[in-house]
């Protein structure tokens, strides 16, 4: 039900990675019909413990998007680890290098 995807991003200003990160929980089980369904949420149902793991070179600063909510990391190994926070709808990852 969490559905990603992952880009890179170079610019004049340095290098960022980010991943879209987005709940495809449907609350509403598919029960309207498809050629009248509108794709609006009455709830959300919010996925925790969600981690994303990252092998060298890693990005120096982790953030979320839309918030600039900074991100905790840990080092696993020779990998880093990140815990996201709880996923409502959708959030973007960003991993800046520079």
């Amino acid at each position: 039900c969490v559905h990603t995807t992952f880009f890179e991003q170079r610019d004049a200003t340095g290098r960022r990675i980010v991943v879209q990160v987005f709940n495809g929980i449907n609350s509403t089980a598919g029960h309207g019909l498809p050629n009248i369904d509108v794709p609006l949420r009455e709830e959300s149902v919010p996925i925790h413990n969600i981690r994303v793991r990252f092998s060298a070179p890693v990005p120096r600063r982790f953030h979320i998007e839309p918030g600039g909510q900074e991100i905790k990391s840990r080092r696993v190994g020779d990998d880093l680890e990140l815990e996201l926070p709880p996923l409502s709808v959708h959030f973007l990852l960003v991993g800046e290098f520079d």
